[in-house]
């Protein structure tokens, strides 16, 4: 078993990079708790997933030819949107979008930590 305070070892370097920064973040914001260290293995894990598919879809384009020879969306694209869409969710559950962040020191002004 993985160490849930680190990132996991099949990310590559961009999205181990972000996997720290985001960490570091949450600490700062004073939101991290290691139990969430699985939802930020996932947001980091879609993200790189999306890359992925954004480079097949920026070598071999947005078309594809289907089973009939038809021009159809490459299926690339509807796994970036689908990844892409599921980075946002978990980002916005981990504070890691700017307008949670805001939500979340709005929800907590005044509160002193003990």
């Amino acid at each position: 078993m993985e160490n849930p305070t680190t990132p996991p070892k099949d990310l590559d370097d961009q999205s181990t990079e972000l996997w720290w920064r985001a960490k570091f973040g949450l600490q700062e914001l004073g939101s991290w708790d290691d139990d969430d260290a699985p939802l930020l293995d996932s947001y980091a894990r879609a993200l790189q997933a999306s890359r992925k598919a954004a480079r097949v879809v920026t070598k071999e384009g947005p078309f594809a030819r289907g089973l009939e020879g038809e021009l159809i969306e490459h299926p690339a694209l509807e796994i970036e949107r689908n990844e892409g869409r599921a980075a946002l969710d978990y980002a916005t559950t981990l504070l890691i979008t700017p307008a949670a962040r805001e939500q979340y020191r709005r929800d907590n002004e005044g509160e002193i930590d003990d």
